[in-house]
């Protein structure tokens, strides 16, 4: 489900992140690719939430970069989790 946030504007996913290895365990990502096509098709199913302001709004310093927990949690913030 996506819904705003009001907070920071944005809509977001709500409910548990989702892996990226479509439900099945063995499915992993053998690479930086993989990962960027399942992300896109999952951003592609759920194509409301609002990508960039996510980003920006977990970029405290302003500098267009992330560390790799801001990094998981704009993910989880779209529904997808990596750590699994």
């Amino acid at each position: 489900m996506i819904t705003k946030n009001p907070e920071f504007g944005t809509f977001e996913y709500i409910g548990a992140p989702m892996p990226l290895n479509n439900g099945n365990p063995t499915d992993e990502a053998k690479s930086v690719g993989d990962v960027v096509r399942r992300m896109s098709a999952w951003l592609e199913k759920h194509n409301r939430v609002t990508i960039g302001p996510i980003f920006r709004s977990l970029d405290r310093g302003g500098f267009g970069e992330l560390r790799e927990k801001e990094f998981s949690r704009a993910c989880d913030r779209m529904g997808i989790d990596l750590s699994r």
